[in-house]
């Protein structure tokens, strides 16, 4: 029946909320004026905050047919559990951004506090949760996937999203407190990520991907685009909080660490990009791991908009277009490589079930 296949959803599927939410929110940071595009973000948004909330109806009622059915929880699952909190997150920041002009100013930033706040609380519980479960539980931890890097993210995806939200703060001690806080989430994102990063490289190295997991090589990007992103996005911010040369000082550090950052970023989205084409070339099918690619990808995008408006170098300008368009072209697959899946899978369970009723 069609219930079962709903009773199989699970947190990777909201890989399908924080890939159409990153797409919004990189038409807000776009270097180059083109009418329409924030339309077309606000659309996008909407369509990100629809999922967001069909998904999280449809991961609970999964889960409790599960608890039911007594089933165990699947161990892969275990790196995205995340997800959800990461989908708040994304949307939050979207609605900071594009919901002014539906919702007025003070319910827009109220929701994206709300979101904020409620997703920062589970990516944090995750980053904890997720390394304590590999740690106790002997054998859990002996395959170190890209997908590993899902819970150590979280924090800094709040830190970028959450410098969005320091001018909306009652008063200069709120903001100032509100910039530390960012600041040292995205501390625990770096530092948790640079110390992962060695293990899942060699694994990949050594023993590669699956075919059908393929698409989450994209993960690794995560950390070096979100952080960019998050690095510039909290410079831009302690101008008028931090005195000089403080002030001037996180501008200097946002360009030093973003420049090289985005290097690997970019040498890795080539190195991705020819991964997934051998894969797709072998029969890789179709999974929620093709929302992987959306995300981590998008947050190169927006870390390139940073630098292309801290910078406002036209080669940068240039690689930010280019990037916005690969995004966009990427999202376009997957969406209709989705959407495809899901009337698939109706067509096979309606099939029968009208052949009996005829029968």
């Amino acid at each position: 029946m069609i219930t079962s296949r709903l009773d199989q959803a699970g947190p990777p599927w909201f890989g399908a909320v924080m890939g159409t939410g990153i797409v919004a929110v990189a038409t807000t940071s776009f270097p180059v004026p083109v009418p329409g595009l924030r339309v077309v973000g606000t659309v996008l948004w909407l369509l990100a905050a629809a999922l967001l909330v069909a998904l999280g109806v449809l991961v609970v009622r999964a889960g409790a047919a599960r608890r039911r059915r007594g089933d165990r929880p699947d161990p892969s699952d275990l790196p995205f559990l995340g997800a959800p909190g990461l989908g708040m997150l994304t949307v939050g920041a979207g609605a900071v951004e594009l919901g002014p002009g539906l919702l007025g100013e003070p319910a827009a930033a109220a929701l994206s506090w709300t979101l904020w706040s409620s997703g920062t609380v589970v990516v944090l519980v995750v980053a904890v949760w997720v390394p304590f479960c590999w740690i106790s539980r002997p054998g859990s931890a002996t395959d170190p996937a890209p997908a590993w890097i899902m819970p150590v993210v979280g924090p800094m995806v709040a830190a970028a999203d959450g410098a969005l939200l320091i001018g909306h703060t009652p008063g200069p001690a709120a903001a100032s407190t509100m910039l530390l806080v960012c600041v040292a989430l995205f501390g625990l994102g770096v530092v948790s990520a640079l110390a992962l990063l060695p293990r899942v490289l060699a694994r990949l190295g050594t023993a590669g991907l699956a075919l059908a997991d393929t698409p989450t090589v994209v993960i690794v990007l995560g950390p070096f685009g979100q952080s960019v992103t998050a690095a510039n996005l909290l410079a831009g911010q302690a101008q008028g909080l931090l005195s000089e040369p403080f002030a001037g000082v996180a501008i200097g550090a946002g360009l030093l660490y973003g420049a090289p950052a985005w290097g690997f970023a970019v040498g890795w989205t080539v190195l991705s990009a020819v991964l997934i084409g051998h894969a797709l070339r072998r029969g890789m099918p179709f999974s929620a791991s093709w929302w992987a690619v959306t995300f981590p990808f998008g947050t190169l995008v927006t870390g390139t908009n940073a630098l292309a408006a801290r910078t406002a170098l036209p080669p940068v300008v240039g690689a930010a277009v280019v990037l916005f368009a690969v995004l966009v072209l990427v999202w376009m697959v997957v969406a209709a490589a989705t959407v495809r899946s899901a009337l698939s899978d109706v067509a096979d369970e309606i099939g029968p079930a009208r052949r009996s009723v005829r029968a």
